[in-house]
């Protein structure tokens, strides 16, 4: 229980974060939840950080720059193709 109560602690300030960091609030609170697994996943090091705030903003960073990797991949290829088809005409 201890673990639910120092996330909820943090919880406003990951959601303004998440909502920054996403394209809309329904991939926030994704990020949000991802987040909470994470921390549930790795609670030992997260209850012992002198932190928290610290730790669950680095984890939320952490999980989103795959998403990011993605997103930029995607407008990359669809600039190509919207390039491609202009070039085609």
């Amino acid at each position: 229980m201890e673990l639910d109560a120092r996330f909820k602690d943090h919880l406003p300030g990951l959601r303004m974060r998440a909502l920054a960091l996403a394209d809309n609030a329904l991939a926030a609170d994704r990020l949000v939840r991802s987040t909470y697994l994470h921390c549930a996943y790795n609670a030992a090091e997260f209850l012992q950080h002198p932190n928290p705030r610290h730790w669950l903003l680095v984890a939320m960073e952490r999980l989103v720059e795959p998403w990011r990797t993605q997103r930029g991949a995607e407008r990359a290829l669809d600039r190509l193709w919207s390039t491609g088809m202009e070039a085609s005409w």
